[in-house]
């Protein structure tokens, strides 16, 4: 009779919880990362991971979310970055323990980025983007901040000077359009009563970075032309807290007010400044013809007669009036 009565008690208790599962469902997340046979590993990277990696810490302050991560059969690393509320524009990053990061948008990885063999040894696999090898990659969405608002003028009369985004770039003209493909961030820049305008390189941190004037209707100028150390910066150069661009001067005409820059006579209008990560390689030559070879050996371009110029993959020649 006990045992029974223990049985029905049980039975009870079993008819008690039941509906309360009837109605449920089994939801299974799908793996992410997900690399199938892959035998390479890649992480997710959230704001404090971004923090503390040496080649992106100046990602930091941006708004970062997973990316979705999956493997081809070939082992080619597919990356989707969904959008979330509140940003409307981000771009896909790969970090890195050896360099700086890599910015997938447009790519989305696939082709560029591989899980292989490593060349000395077939059971070692390592990840090649873009050709070159990546150490403990890992990936995030991160923010792309929009700006395109004035930079304080504090009484001087020159045309105002504009923060400007990837997308401003876009939709400026085709002159700077191809811009907006590099990671193009907010530089710290100041303007005095007296027009001095200068930017604060302290903040950028260890990277590379190249400050540059856009405007509208007008080719981009590359700060460096004049006076290269001012401006472009390389990973491990010490960077001043004030950087003036002493080229860079207000003149009145007649009832105007117009920047030059150096020589040039350049703009009543706008100007906009962006802060480029990486340097853009820009090498101005004088009058006349020059030399461009193939080196047989590398299959890569060099530019003859050039001072401190490396070999290249793709050149691109153009004309520009800086005026």
């Amino acid at each position: 009779m006990l045992i029974l009565l223990a049985y029905m008690k049980v039975l009870l208790l079993f008819l008690y919880f039941l509906p309360n599962n009837v109605g449920g469902c089994l939801v299974v997340k799908p793996k992410n990362p997900d690399l199938q046979n892959c035998k390479c590993s890649i992480d997710l990277f959230n704001q404090d991971d971004i923090r503390n990696n040496n080649g992106g810490s100046y990602l930091a302050n941006q708004k970062a979310w997973n990316p979705i991560v999956t493997a081809t059969d070939s082992c080619g690393l597919s990356i989707t970055c969904d959008p979330i509320a509140g940003v409307s524009s981000f771009m896909t990053v790969m970090f890195r323990s050896n360099g700086n990061p890599l910015y997938m948008t447009g790519d989305r990885g696939d082709r560029t980025v591989r899980c292989v063999d490593h060349p000395l040894d077939s059971k070692v696999k390592i990840w090649i983007a873009r050709g070159t090898r990546v150490i403990n990659p890992a990936v995030a969405c991160v923010k792309l901040e929009i700006q395109k608002d004035d930079v304080p003028m504090n009484g001087c009369q020159c045309p105002p000077i504009k923060h400007i985004d990837a997308l401003g770039i876009i939709q400026m003209d085709s002159h700077t359009s191809w811009l907006a493909r590099k990671l193009i961030i907010r530089a710290s820049i100041a303007v005095d009563s007296n027009c001095e305008v200068s930017f604060n390189a302290a903040l950028l941190g260890p990277t590379d970075f190249q400050l540059m004037l856009l405007r509208d209707e007008a080719p981009p100028i590359f700060l460096p032309i004049f006076v290269p150390q001012m401006r472009r910066y390389l990973k491990d150069d010490i960077k001043p807290a004030k950087v003036v661009l002493d080229d860079l001067t207000c003149r009145k005409v007649g009832n105007a007010y117009k920047w030059d820059y150096g020589s040039s006579k350049i703009t009543d209008k706008t100007l906009y400044m962006i802060g480029v990560i990486g340097i853009l390689l820009v090498i101005t030559f004088p009058k006349g013809k020059i030399a461009v070879k193939c080196t047989t050996n590398t299959r890569k371009w060099t530019v003859d007669k050039a001072v401190d110029v490396p070999t290249i993959d793709v050149i691109y020649a153009v004309c520009v009036d800086f005026r």
